[in-house]
This record gives structure tokens, sequence and C-alpha cells, in this order.
């Protein structure tokens, strides 16, 4: 009973977690299955207003039917007008979905109660079990609404229908509602898991499959959407980062080796540095990382001091030998500057860090060009 009871609790947590990474996607989704929720319904109503009589002899619009067309014109308006906003809050979006469900849901109950005495009701059924499917509410948002129509559609169908026929209505109203929660939970399921996997896919296109940082195309669109967003006046700090003598190990030790080094050093650099800052790498053995909000040469020091002990540390004990890293740094404050530029001037200040020999670092304020 105890595993059970962990085992939902964890279901729900995945729940929340994807309605809260994916709530602006399905925010718009709402709207626009609201919008086709609206447009079908009106259609429906067209057709049965045409179809029904001849089916079923002496039968006639009742205010509710005829009452029914307007108010989905109106709900639909309403989520057009939604739709048309640039960036629609997701609350409001919810509170849009919920009125054409629950529109819908008045509606279809108050048909099925008064259409006759001796009627079974016909679409209260149906419409509870395809309204949880067609939206993406939480369970407690999605089924109030439902609750309170099949509870005015029992209450209606016990005073005004037989009783005879009363029970059955109550009765399906009843299956109605399991069926609609068995299905609504395994759809909900089944989004949640196409979420988590398209999120999947999505982090190794941007991450390098063997180191497990950011890989290149990543790491400057990420860079260059920090400088623009800081405007004319960036402080940050960027490192150029080489392993020497690389190439060797793997001649020495194998691929397989030189991978595990690879990979080490992906470790190293997501531990000394802020899950804030950009670490992406750049190709073969070379790793570039930029420091967000800080420009000081002193911190910078420190931070490629910190970084060669743990490399060194790490390729001790994963080659048994320590490896020695070449930096090159760049670091300014309150000043303009282009991801190219700093690039050139960081990977110019490794150049000369690799000409002083293994595992030198040559450091420089930004030159404004």
């Amino acid at each position: 009973m105890e595993r059970r009871l962990r085992q939902a609790v964890r279901v729900f947590s995945r729940h929340a977690r994807y309605r809260r990474e994916a709530r602006n996607e399905i925010a718009a989704r709402n709207l626009r299955l609201s919008e086709a929720a609206c447009l079908l319904t009106c259609s429906l109503l067209l057709f049965f207003y045409a179809v029904t009589p001849q089916i079923i002899r002496g039968w006639h619009p009742t205010p509710q039917h005829l009452l029914f067309f307007p108010s989905m014109v109106v709900v639909y308006a309403l989520v057009r007008l939604v739709r048309r906003m640039r960036r629609p809050r997701p609350t409001l979006s919810t509170a849009v979905t919920l009125l054409c469900e629950s529109t819908i849901l008045f509606f279809c109950a108050l048909i099925d109660a008064l259409e006759g005495q001796a009627v079974r009701g016909t679409f209260m059924p149906v419409i509870v079990i395809a309204l949880p499917v067609l939206f993406v509410l939480p369970l407690r948002l999605s089924y109030l609404p439902i609750l309170a129509a099949e509870a005015l559609y029992v209450a209606m169908s016990y005073r005004l229908k037989l009783p005879s026929v009363a029970q059955y209505d109550a009765f399906g109203a009843l299956v109605g509602l399991l069926c609609s929660l068995c299905v609504g939970v395994m759809v909900q399921n089944l989004r949640m898991q196409d979420h988590e996997m398209r999120v999947r896919y999505q982090q190794l296109s941007m991450h390098d499959g063997l180191v497990g940082v950011l890989n290149k195309a990543t790491g400057e669109a990420e860079m260059r959407r920090y400088l623009e967003s800081a405007g004319e006046r960036i402080t940050c700090m960027l490192l150029m980062i080489d392993l020497d003598d690389f190439k060797q190990v793997n001649d020495r030790l194998g691929h397989l080796k030189g991978d595990e080094l690879l990979r080490g050093a992906g470790v190293v650099l997501t531990r000394v540095f802020r899950a804030t800052d950009v670490v992406c790498r750049f190709g073969g053995d070379e790793f570039c990382v930029l420091i967000k909000y800080a420009g000081d040469g002193a911190l910078l020091q420190e931070r490629c001091r910190i970084l060669r002990e743990e490399l060194s540390r790490a390729s001790q004990e994963m080659i048994g030998e320590p490896l020695a890293v070449s930096i090159g740094g760049i670091w300014m404050q309150q000043q303009t500057a282009g991801l190219e530029e700093l690039l050139r001037q960081a990977d110019k200040a490794l150049y000369e860090a690799k000409a002083q020999g293994k595992g030198c670092y040559v450091l420089r304020a930004y030159r404004e060009a």
C-alpha cells in the first residue's frame, strides 16, 4: 500500500512538473481546442436542428436548444479575443477554457434533463468522457464543472422525470464519470510522457553527447542571448580552455581513456562554474565558458587556479597522471562587445598562453575596438 502511495505521489508530481514546464504550450493548445470545440458545437447544433425533426416525429427545438447556439457564439468570440492577444497569460487561457467546458456541460445537462419525462439522457455521458480528454487541465479544475453539471443533471432528472427513467440517467452519469476519469488519466499520462520525451530529445540536441555540457551551437546562442540582453553595459568574463597534450593521451592510452578524460573535464567544469554560467565544448579538447555578471581580473585568476587544480586532480584519478590546461581569458565591466570580438580576444589570449608552455594562462581586460 505504501509503495502504491509513493508511486501515485510521483505520478502527480510529474503531472505538476509537466503543467509547469509546458504551461505556455498548454495555454496555447487549450485556446486552439476551445476555439475548435466552439465551432464544432455550433456546427453540430445546426446539423441537429435540421436533422432531428426528420428522425424524431413531433420534435421541435426547446428554449435550451435555441439558447445553446448564441451562448457558444459568445464563448467563441471571447476565445478569439484572447487568442489575438500577443501573450495571453496562462491563467486567462485556463479561465476561458473552463468557460467553454462549463457552457457545453450546462446546456447538455439542461437538454438531457428537460427533454421529457420518459426520455433518457443522450448527451451527458458522451460529453463527460470527451471534454477532459480534449483539454489539458489539472484534474481538480477539469472535474469541478463536470461534477457540478452531473449533480444538476441527476437532480433535475429525479425531479422532472419518471423514477424508472431517472435511475437510468443517474446510472449513466456515474458510468460516464468513471469512464471519464480512467480515459482522462490515461490521456494525461500519454501527454506527460510525450512532453518528457520531447524535452529529453531537446536536451540531447543542445548538449554534447560525450561530455554533457552544451554543444558549440547552443553555447554560442546562449552567449549571444546574454550579450544582447545586457545591451551596452556588459559585465562578464570569457574563458577559452584547451587540454594540453590530449592527443598524446589518446595515442598512448586509447580513445576510451580519452573519452573518459573529456567526460571528467565536463564534470569538473560543471562543478567549478555556476549553473547560470554558459559552459560549452567548442570542439575536440577545447572548451569555452562565459561567466555572467562578473568582470573582475582577480576573480578570473582565482577561477583559473581552481579549474587547473580540479582538472589536474581529476585526470590523476582517471589516467594516473596530471593533465595541464592552457587558458585564455577576457574580462569586461560595463562595456559594449559582440560575441565574435570577445571570442577573438579570448582565443588570442589562449594562443599566447600556449606559446608560454603547458599549464599557463593569460588573462586580459577587454579592449574595445
